[in-house]
């Protein structure tokens, strides 16, 4: 059995790690409801700017504008989204082990394929696993707006347009609540086209010319989408870190208890090994 000293000094050292999970706990807890309410409100921007640019793109003429179309590469391109911080559950493992079977279900098909890849975590698995990857973004998340979110989408918009990718596909985390997240897959391009109603068929005036607004506008549109996955992963992220740290200060909790069982178990067999020795030796000496 541990001594004393030795179960004290482990039931000090799960209390300090209770006060560090505690606090990590609320302070995810405290940035959670903000980063909610903004990735809730990107989802209905996002997709009011894609559901206008390709109202405008439909209208580009008998074969679409590009983006509506398979592009002319041979690449497909992932857009992985991940953290730069680590302590939130499966947050990154989940996601990336998703993403594994996806790029392992492309190289069993023969197609070409990269990713341009946001988050530490993200970065350290590809190094790790010995991954392509077109670009590394650490640090992404700081000062994040869409200002630093286009030019990803230029990248992508570019890489596709000039015949290097013939899609570009996203994964991320999706917030559902603040229990539970959703790892989506989805296609950025080639965009799909809802259908038009007979109400929405009608036509604008264009200045400086149609093409470069439909242009801007669906890069506009790429941009909006990608900027709303990363705050839906930022938000993601938040609610597993309080999920997590949240199940660590109970286990602590749990520990210190059973820690302080087996120190009160040891105190008491210390003392009646202490008693026995005094009988013992009162009893040698009547002899």
């Amino acid at each position: 059995m541990a001594s004393l000293k030795a179960i004290r000094k482990r039931i000090v050292s799960v209390k300090s790690t209770q006060k560090v999970t505690k606090a990590m706990q609320m302070i995810a807890a405290a940035r959670l409801r903000k980063a909610q309410m903004a990735a809730l409100g990107a989802r209905a921007y996002a997709a009011h700017v894609k559901a206008m640019a390709l109202r405008l793109a439909e209208r580009s003429g008998p074969e679409g504008h590009p983006f509506l179309r398979v592009g002319r590469g041979q690449e497909t391109e992932y857009l992985v989204i991940t953290s730069d911080r680590g302590l939130c559950g499966g947050f990154n493992e989940n996601l990336l082990r998703k993403f594994a079977d996806e790029w392992k279900q492309a190289t069993g098909s023969d197609a070409a394929q990269t990713a341009t890849v946001i988050g530490r975590k993200g970065r350290d698995y590809f190094r790790a696993k010995g991954l392509t990857a077109r670009e590394h973004l650490v640090g992404f998340y700081e000062g994040l707006s869409m200002a630093t979110v286009l030019p990803v989408a230029e990248g992508l918009a570019a890489r596709f347009l000039d015949g290097t990718s013939r899609r570009a596909v996203l994964i991320y985390n999706r917030f559902r609540s603040a229990i539970a997240q959703d790892i989506i897959i989805e296609e950025l391009l080639p965009m799909v086209v809802p259908p038009l109603t007979t109400a929405l068929k009608v036509d604008y005036i264009y200045e400086p010319s149609r093409a470069a607004v439909v242009d801007r506008l669906l890069t506009r549109a790429l941009g909006a989408r990608i900027y709303q996955a990363l705050l839906e992963s930022v938000a993601s992220e938040l609610a597993a870190r309080m999920t997590a740290m949240d199940n660590a200060t109970k286990n602590a909790a749990d520990m210190i208890q059973v820690l302080t069982m087996q120190f009160n178990r040891a105190r008491q067999a210390a003392i009646t090994k202490e008693l026995m020795d005094i009988v013992n030796g009162a009893e040698s000496l009547k002899k």
